[in-house]
């Protein structure tokens, strides 16, 4: 500001400035005297081309979001203002290119929220981006381009996500699954106001970059291309992004093994231009030196897209190279023309191949998804039963008579591999990470899908064209048609041979802690049904009441009323112990947004079984 530096840090003493008057000598004011004493406290700062700079900090004692503004180069004349009352997760501050207002984006518990300052600079406006039930660690950063869109790419429930606004309307999703226990996320915009994104990937134990690059057709998405800047254990969990005028990318990080910093430049320039080609040759020269050493260069280089694992073997313009092999985007399996491009109904298999009408394109063959898939969909009769317990849990009350008409359900729980394949076709959003979580993990594909929230599940139904089960339909077919019975096998007690369960305080042998499904056979209902009770507990349509009062008796599922939010699972998973817990009427609730549970799946339900006739049979 001015030419003259200006620091701002959170003390014990508040936030407190620190601005050059002349070298040698600074000028200390404490703006804000509440406690800063919490470490996980940020702060942003941006400065204005008028001079003016801003500070937004979030106060964690009073639950205030507040700015500080500065319209003086050398005096101290800060104004401090709240602009918000909520807990402020992360946030993030730019200037508007056109009006040099500030506007912001926060992230709260509940919400992620973006506004501005208004025309008499007094007034703030926020609008909500985007809501969910916030129990993860995230972190958030705002850019505006110079097409006037605002850009927002924040991390939560383990996964980036990208969102642009575009005529008022927030659109984008996620975009690669990551477990960001540590590190600074590190966002900008190129010269063509597409996003670059750097982050430190803790399960990886790598700084990871990640950009979009124009697609080779034009209505086509923008694919993501994430390539590997540099590996080490806590490499990166200090880091910034920026991109130079020529639209390379260069990040300095902080090594805090080694305590020292690393700087990285992206080795080739990428130009979105439709008259240029997407890689150029580096007229720098500051292609990093390496083994490889092709004909006609002076210099050796490190392989790369140009020369990978060979000298002049391109890979394909949106792939990178890895270990001397061209790899393609995840979800970008087949290179048609020089690009890697999703497979679908055009391009299945192979470029060019178009599947028939009606048909659907799945991991490189055409039918329809279900069978494609491996999904065994078994037939449940219609009938009557008598639904809940009037002898155990309140919410299970009152017992009641319900006809449930014939539907066909799946036979095991959706697996990691079903549900990696809607993925990988951009229709179903990234499950959670951690440990227990299955997803992205080889050696458990077979396993069942778990980390979802009831929203992930409800979209990977509608895309294989059929639904979750209603709180009756799945009842009824644990009971094996509405038969008499504590537990999908019987009345025997539970055991490890008939469900993945946790026994004794531990999770019965073979369980990491899933396994894959239907290897528990002795606990299978008469109708084959695998892992019906254990395993994952099993998400279904119906929203969660306290009791039955006022639920449809037709088998049809409870859409309105309950507790706002709540949805019901079924079950019992591999961290339920007690027998109490497994039975076939038990019922709990869960979070339909904040979900995430490694003991939570489901499995799926199409409305044309056959009927039959079937009277309702006393239950317990």
């Amino acid at each position: 500001n001015a030419d003259r530096p200006l620091v701002c840090g959170l003390l014990g003493a508040g936030l407190t400035c620190w601005r050059q008057q002349a070298p040698g000598e600074w000028l200390t004011t404490t703006l804000d005297a509440v406690d800063y004493s919490l470490p996980t406290e940020k702060i942003r700062m941006v400065a204005g081309a008028d001079g003016a700079i801003y500070v937004l900090y979030h106060d964690s004692v009073t639950n205030q979001f507040r700015l500080a503004t500065s319209r003086a180069a050398a005096r101290d004349d800060w104004k401090t203002e709240v602009i918000y009352q909520a807990n402020v997760e992360d946030h993030d501050i730019v200037l508007d290119p056109t009006s040099g207002r500030p506007r912001v984006v926060m992230a709260t518990s509940l919400e992620i929220l973006y506004g501005g300052q208004e025309a008499d600079l007094q007034s703030w406006r926020f609008e909500v981006v985007e809501r969910f039930r916030a129990w993860e660690s995230k972190q958030i950063r705002l850019a505006i381009g110079t097409d006037n869109r605002p850009q927002i790419v924040h991390y939560t429930r383990n996964a980036l996500s990208h969102l642009v606004r575009t005529a008022g309307t927030w659109e984008g999703g996620q975009f690669e699954a990551a477990l960001m226990e540590d590190g600074v996320l590190g966002f900008a915009l190129d010269r063509f106001n597409q996003p670059r994104v750097s982050y430190y990937d803790s399960r990886d134990e790598a700084l990871l970059y990640a950009h979009r690059l124009r697609p080779e057709i034009a209505s086509a998405a923008w694919p993501w291309q994430t390539r590997r800047f540099v590996k080490g254990e806590k490499v990166g969990w200090h880091s910034t992004l920026t991109v130079d005028p020529e639209g390379r990318a260069r990040v300095v990080y902080y090594d805090a093994i080694n305590q020292r910093p690393g700087y990285r430049v992206e080795p080739h320039l990428l130009d979105y231009a439709p008259e240029g080609p997407l890689m150029a040759e580096d007229p720098e020269n500051t292609i990093p030196s390496g083994p490889l050493l092709c004909a006609g260069d002076e210099r050796d280089f490190e392989s790369d897209e140009l020369n990978c694992g060979a000298c002049n073997n391109v890979c394909a313009q949106n792939a990178q190279c890895e270990a001397g092999v061209c790899e393609c985007p995840l979800g970008y399996p087949l290179v048609c023309d020089g690009f890697c491009i999703r497979e679908d109904e055009s391009n299945c298999g192979e470029c060019g191949l178009t599947c028939e009408a009606g048909l659907f394109c799945v991991q490189g063959m055409c039918g329809e998804r279900i069978p494609l898939l491996g999904i065994e969909m078994v037939d449940i009769p219609g009938g009557g039963f008598v639904m809940g317990s009037e002898m155990e849990e309140a919410d299970e009350r009152p017992a009641r008579e319900i006809t449930v008409p014939g539907f066909k359900i799946s036979r095991a729980e959706i697996t990691v591999a079903q549900y990696t394949a809607c993925v990988e076709e951009g229709a179903c959003w990234l499950p959670g990470g951690d440990d227990d979580c299955n997803y992205g993990i080889e050696a458990r594909a077979q396993h069942p899908i778990n980390c979802l929230t009831w929203e992930d599940a409800q979209r990977f139904a509608e895309w294989v064209g059929a639904r979750l089960p209603s709180e009756a339909e799945w009842e009824y077919a644990a009971r094996s048609g509405g038969q008499q019975a504590r537990y999908a096998w019987g009345d025997e007690d539970p055991t490890c041979a008939r469900a993945l369960i946790s026994m004794s305080g531990d999770v019965c042998p073979g369980g990491a802690p899933t396994m894959p499904v239907c290897s528990t056979p002795a606990g299978n209902t008469e109708q084959g049904l695998c892992d019906m009770t254990g395993s994952v507990a099993e998400y279904v349509q119906d929203v969660y009441a306290s009791s039955y009062e006022g639920a449809p008796t037709n088998g049809q599922a409870r859409e309105e009323g309950g507790v706002p939010g709540a949805r019901v699972i079924r079950g019992g998973g591999w961290s339920t112990a007690g027998h109490n817990d497994l039975r076939v009427a038990r019922r709990q609730s869960i979070d339909s947004l904040d979900g995430r549970r490694a003991d939570v799946g489901f499995r799926l339900v199409i409305s044309d079984g056959p009927q039959a006739e079937g009277e309702p049979v006393s239950s317990r």
